[in-house]
């Protein structure tokens, strides 16, 4: 037999499955139903937000930082099972979230990327050196996008306007760079020969290719020479996910 009971708004008598448990309760229900329990949040939305912020920046600050740390697992677990569950709806509510909020969103992530820069960017290196693959599979991604694509084109065309003196700088580097990596012995039309291939495949396959140096001029813990023993032709997408590295 299930046992019913009456709700206190609605006074209405409902099965206990429309009633949320509350263990402080004589019969571990709540005495409103749940529809009417929604209704009430809804209409004091935020009354009770600011209520729950009040408590969650005064007395219950260091309660619910306690109760965290030593739930961690427990919760990290539970987010992850709610995320999988609700993948789709978490997905549209923070999109629909960020459109009502664009100009507000920005603001701040702008305001706190000034605030905290180095820290950002420090956090940045260490998530695309600890997930490389992802990280190039996102930019992949985001790119192959016409709009962001434009987008990306134009902010590298105005960065170099703005910072040509920089751009200048690395240019004359790497000249130096290859100037005193070129040894004497080295082969002149052999390295010619290796540019005027690439270019020769950017023609024939309609993908650009590049010279590249297995060795890489100012490698992290070796430097190679500029001689015909240290280059090979790869395609422009290999050589800059490549950068200044080298397989063994």
């Amino acid at each position: 037999m299930e046992f019913k009971k009456k709700c206190s708004k609605c006074k209405v008598e409902k099965e206990l499955s429309e009633f949320c448990k509350n263990c402080t309760s004589n019969d571990g229900y709540q005495s409103s139903c749940k529809s009417c329990a929604k209704k009430w949040r809804q209409a004091n939305k935020e009354s009770i937000y600011a209520k729950q912020k009040k408590y969650r920046e005064g007395k219950g600050k260091a309660t619910i930082a306690a109760y965290r740390i030593k739930n961690k697992e427990a919760i990290k677990t539970m987010r992850k099972v709610y995320y999988e569950k609700n993948k789709d709806y978490i997905s549209t509510r923070n999109r629909q979230n960020y459109q009502d909020n664009r100009e507000a969103r920005l603001a701040y992530k702008d305001e706190y990327y000034k605030k905290n820069k180095v820290t950002v960017i420090k956090s940045s290196i260490r998530w695309r050196k600890n997930n490389r693959d992802a990280y190039n599979a996102q930019r992949r991604a985001w790119y192959s996008n016409e709009e962001h694509r434009e987008y990306q084109q134009s902010y590298n065309k105005k960065h170099y306007q703005e910072n040509k003196d920089a751009a200048a700088a690395r240019c004359n580097k790497r000249r130096a760079m290859k100037h005193n990596a070129s040894p004497e012995w080295a082969d002149t039309e052999a390295i010619k020969k290796f540019y005027a291939d690439a270019q020769a495949l950017t023609k024939s396959t309609g993908v650009k290719h590049e010279v590249d140096h297995y060795y890489p001029l100012q490698g992290k813990n070796v430097c190679g020479l500029h001689c015909e023993f240290n280059l090979q032709i790869i395609t422009e997408k290999e050589n800059r996910s490549k950068g200044n590295k080298h397989n063994e």
